[in-house]
């Protein structure tokens, strides 16, 4: 895929230093907090065990909810025998009775409180009083190695693309991003929720929406949907079973529940949505395009300094061609990406008379003009090297990117060539199939002979999805050959149907036979079909006769006898011309096609009727005439096949039927066949 394949090879290539840098910051932060976690959990189990031996010595009092847990079993045994001692209780002064219970209450409360001071809540983000610093702070916090492995393996997998493909500027823009919309949805969607938020899982969710708008139905060589599905399930999964990591719990606090919508679910759905709308906006605004150019332009022009260079260069204006030409060659060994020296190569080789020898080098300035987007150098370029017959070695995406430049530019043989080297170099499977409907697209109204090659190609893939197939077969509908008017007799006029018959009652016989015959005459002497070159596909045929119409298609009786319903859905075109030479006379025939949209080198088979063989009144009984009756039928067969008419609409249609002196002439002009044979 040339300059992006490249451009996804440097992306790789570049160390993702943010992406390590908050990778480390999290481990640090989880160290340094560690011995304070520590010291803060020691001492509130100090704090809780003299709570209950306070109990022990009271029994008659309630057990706050924060304690209970912790309560021993010999604790809870004396407790259960307390009810005899509660009732004693009531001798006991009331006012004795509350002080005991407060001091009780608030040994448990000052246990409680030392967990408060542990880093995962005091630097957590709390959506009943959020802070400012918190916003930030908590991303740095976690709470266990688990998580922290968690988190910072997805961090790594989604950042190490990522910040490849933005660099460092737009990637920074897109994680603050994450960060503030997982922060916010936290905050908005767990009005008066007490726990912190605490993690990098924001901040991976912002990465996961990012990662799956930047690409996107991109050729950059990145597995698309396996980190999409690894961090995606690696974030919400432990939500969604009751493992809230990412929330800093305090004492007492009811764990999460299985399949219920947790609180941290928000902060991972914010995250992901701001993310991705951050990316859709660096796409939108060419951020990312422009954060490459700034790079390309600060990089340091490595050969111009180069002492070989310089010397390359003196030698060709002395006209020490074959000299500077191996300099030249030595400088891109050791600078393979400079566009200078492959410019200067391009030149001396041109003046060697030895193109070829520099075709590489000058195809990638090519590519890297185009991705500056300097269309104008790189057309000129392109020129040089067509008139040296080097522009059909390109790559398959510079030919199909170079193709609108240069049609654009008013050169549309060089387009064409380019186009049909494309063509030429796609091989088989969904890449060729991909670059055929790309090639029909683009050479529709540049190369018609280009434009059918390409969209018989793509049709023949079975890869092609039903949108496109629709889309060639209408393309080849128009560039199918065409019948034009002769300009001898250009002020010939048509016959209409109600030009050439009269009369309200059914013809007889004989009325009929003539009124198709002047209308086959009147399309003999009008329009004349316009010479093109023919097709190798061979023809098979059976002749047909046409007894009857139905909801599911048209019911003929074959060459032999045999009756047979044709559905409509098995109808791929209809072609419909007035033929000399057939009969004793001039007829219609009226071509049923059931493969026109396969590949070209498969035989053409069809269903031939003949309008000396059948009267089309005895399928439509209500037509005043047999022309009547035939446009009829050709319009239902038309409007349930959605078949393609051939060689026009018109023409199917008889306003007026094309006319062709034989049969041979008939069947290469408009079905691009051969001599053909019949089918047994």
């Amino acid at each position: 895929m040339g300059s992006v394949q490249h451009d996804s090879r440097a992306a790789r290539s570049r160390v993702p230093w943010l992406t390590y840098a908050i990778a480390i910051a999290c481990v640090g932060a989880f160290l340094f907090s560690a011995k304070a976690s520590l010291e803060a959990e020691a001492a509130n189990e100090v704090g809780l065990a003299e709570a209950e031996e306070f109990l022990s010595d009271h029994p008659y009092l309630t057990v706050p909810p924060v304690l209970d847990p912790h309560l021993s079993a010999e604790t809870r045994a004396l407790l259960e025998e307390a009810p005899a001692g509660r009732s004693g209780t009531r001798r006991v002064l009331a006012r004795l009775l509350d002080r005991e219970q407060s001091e009780l209450d608030g040994l448990v409360e000052e246990a409680a409180q030392r967990l408060d001071a542990l880093p995962r809540r005091r630097f957590g983000l709390r959506a009943d009083d959020p802070e400012p610093r918190a916003v930030a702070s908590h991303v740095l916090v976690h709470g266990g190695w688990l998580h922290l492995i968690g988190n910072l393996a997805l961090l790594v997998l989604l950042g190490s693309y990522l910040e490849g493909a933005f660099r460092l500027g737009v990637f920074s823009a897109v994680a603050i991003t994450g960060v503030l919309g997982s922060a916010l949805a936290f905050v908005l969607f767990n009005p008066g929720y007490g726990e912190a938020l605490i993690g990098v899982g924001g901040l991976v969710a912002g990465l996961v929406g990012a990662y799956a708008i930047r690409f996107r139905g991109t050729d950059e060589e990145a597995p698309y949907a396996l980190p999409l599905v690894i961090a995606s399930l690696g974030l919400a999964l432990p939500a969604f079973l009751g493992f809230e990591w990412s929330i800093a719990r305090g004492v007492g606090s009811a764990p999460a529940l299985v399949g219920a919508v947790n609180p941290s679910i928000w902060a991972l759905l914010g995250g992901g949505f701001a993310g991705a709308g951050a990316a859709f906006g660096v796409r939108l605004v060419g951020l990312e395009r422009r954060d490459r150019e700034a790079e390309v332009e600060k990089a340091p022009r490595t050969s111009i300094l180069d002492p070989q260079f310089q010397r390359a260069l003196e030698l060709q204006r002395a006209g020490q061609l074959d000299e500077a030409f191996n300099l030249l060659t030595s400088v891109l060994r050791r600078f393979p990406d400079d566009l200078d020296a492959s410019e200067a190569l391009w030149q001396v080789a041109n003046e060697l008379g030895r193109p070829r020898a520099a075709s590489a080098a000058i195809l990638r300035v090519i590519r890297e003009k185009i991705k500056r987007e300097d269309h104008e150098a790189a057309i000129h370029l392109w020129l040089e090297i067509a008139a040296c017959d080097l522009d059909v070695t390109a790559d398959t995406a510079l030919l199909l990117r170079m193709a609108p430049l240069l049609r654009q530019r008013g050169a549309p043989d060089v387009a064409v060539r380019a186009l049909r080297a494309a063509l030429d170099s796609a091989v088989d499977g969904a890449a060729s199939m991909r670059v055929a409907t790309r090639v029909a697209q683009e050479a529709a109204d540049l190369d018609q002979a280009t434009a059918r090659d390409a969209a018989w190609r793509a049709l023949g893939s079975p890869e092609l999805g039903i949108e496109a197939r629709q889309e060639l077969e209408s393309l080849l509908s128009v560039i199918q050959p065409q019948v034009f008017d002769d300009p001898g007799d250009a002020d010939a006029e048509p016959i209409e149907p109600s030009d050439t018959l009269s009369g309200e009652d059914l013809m007889a016989p004989d009325e009929a036979e003539a009124a198709l015959d002047a209308a086959v005459a009147a399309a003999t002497r009008g329009p004349s079909p316009i010479e093109l070159e023919e097709s190798s596909r061979n023809l098979e045929s059976i002749l047909g006769e046409a007894i009857g119409l139905d909801d599911q298609g048209i019911i003929l009786e074959l060459e032999g006898g045999l009756k047979k319903r044709l559905a409509y859905d098995r109808i791929e075109a209809i072609g419909v011309s007035a033929v000399d030479g057939v009969g004793d006379k001039a007829v219609l025939v009226v071509d049923l096609i059931l493969n026109w949209v396969s590949l070209s080198r498969d035989p053409l088979r069809l269903i031939r009727m003949r309008t000396d063989r059948f009267d089309p009144r005895q399928l439509v009984p209500s037509a005043s005439d047999p022309l009547q009756a035939l446009r009829a039928i050709l319009n239902r067969l038309l409007e349930q096949s959605d078949a393609i008419p051939l060689p026009d609409l018109q023409s199917v249609q008889g306003t007026p039927f094309a006319a062709f002196e034989t049969l041979a002439e008939y069947q290469a002009h408009v079905l691009m066949v051969g001599e053909g044979r019949k089918a047994s």
